[in-house]
């Protein structure tokens, strides 16, 4: 799961090197979510599937869980290439210089690159959740639905995401000072050295 959470982040923010482009951000947004939603379609469907192959009896529990946990493993992988998609072929991380809000924020644009990538991890988490559900192995509702979601987040790409965003966030807060360019190299350098240490 290490691999693909480092994967999912790296393929997201080199992204953002894509050369810039006329496209339609609106056009962008509407298919991304668009494609968010069937991802979102596609993991529950697999979670309500194989529980109910469960409840039927035609297969143990512990055969549900890894027959789920295999299903969800494929399609972890599968949305490498579906993030690409949104952000390359969609044109979302393209079109990130013509938003005047974020087109001067590393944070804000790697909050936009990341975005695609981790509603797609959130999907199979929430399968997950739905799956215990189903089950009564989990608690039902709102609340202990959304905790499950953050604490898979917490625990399987968490370690990475948080990190990367305050760094590119302190370099955003480095670049609005008032000092030299030189003055801007040394000090994300001594920010990034104090970060890793």
């Amino acid at each position: 799961m290490h691999l693909q959470s480092f994967l999912l982040v790296v393929l997201s923010l080199s992204c953002g090197s894509l050369p810039a482009g006329e496209v339609d951000m609106l056009r962008a947004s509407v298919a991304t979510l668009g494609m968010i939603a069937a991802w979102w379609i596609l993991c529950h469907v697999a979670a309500r599937t194989t529980s109910r192959q469960v409840l039927a009896g035609n297969i143990k529990p512990i055969q549900g869980a890894q027959w789920l946990e295999t299903q969800l493993d494929v399609f972890r992988w599968l949305s490498l290439g579906v993030v690409v998609m949104c952000l390359g072929g969609f044109g979302l991380a393209r079109s990130l210089d013509t938003l005047p809000v974020i087109q001067n924020s590393m944070f804000l644009q790697s909050l936009v690159l990341l975005f695609p990538g981790l509603a797609l991890a959130a999907a199979s988490w929430s399968a997950e959740h739905r799956y215990g559900v189903v089950l009564d192995y989990t608690d039902r509702g709102f609340v202990p639905h959304l905790r499950s979601i953050v604490s898979s987040f917490r625990g399987a790409t968490a370690w990475l995401v948080i990190p990367v965003l305050m760094l590119l966030a302190s370099a955003d807060a480095i670049m609005q000072l008032p000092i030299s360019k030189t003055q801007t190299g040394w000090a994300m350098g001594i920010s990034l050295v104090v970060f890793l240490g």
